[in-house]
């Protein structure tokens, strides 16, 4: 086993319920992936902003800060590539969808190296470029007490 970082974030969940009151449907559609997404929809709660629901987007903050400090700067993960979620066990854990544009040639021409351009690569061999470590593991802690969420994330990367 390698460790290429370890991250950690603490959120205050007041913070988290003062975004989704500005902004109902656009923050959890920026910060959760598409089965998060789906799952925040199915929540119970007669008001969007129901303490279950704060928790649920607050647990994914946290999560999904750390995963990022974890892998950068190997990787660059975004919001929708992380989705937190339980193992069978009931353990946290995060799955990491990474996707990797490829540039031609033609896409550099006056547009420098912006993500927007060329296409898309995903699956598990997204990772195997050159000088990229391959990502193995994201290990996963979570915490929460009152109005903060902690979470702490190891990234493991296959020996090379």
């Amino acid at each position: 086993m390698a460790i290429l970082g370890i991250g950690v974030d603490l959120v205050h969940v007041p913070r988290i319920a003062a975004a989704l009151a500005r902004h109902p449907a656009r923050f959890p559609a920026r910060i959760l992936s598409a089965t998060e997404l789906a799952l925040w929809h199915k929540l119970p709660g007669s008001t969007i902003s129901a303490p279950e629901r704060i928790r649920f987007l607050a647990v994914r903050w946290a999560a999904k800060e750390a995963a990022y400090k974890a892998l950068s700067p190997a990787f660059r993960p975004v919001w929708h590539e992380l989705t937190y979620m339980h193992d069978a066990s009931g353990r946290p854990m995060l799955r990491y969808e990474r996707r990797i544009h490829l540039y031609t040639p033609e896409d550099r021409v006056g547009r420098g190296n912006r993500s927007e351009a060329g296409d898309m690569k995903e699956g598990p061999d997204a990772d195997k470029r050159d000088g990229t470590p391959r990502l193995k593991a994201l290990h996963t802690s979570m915490s929460h007490d009152g109005e903060y969420v902690i979470a702490n994330v190891l990234a493991e990367v296959y020996d090379v």
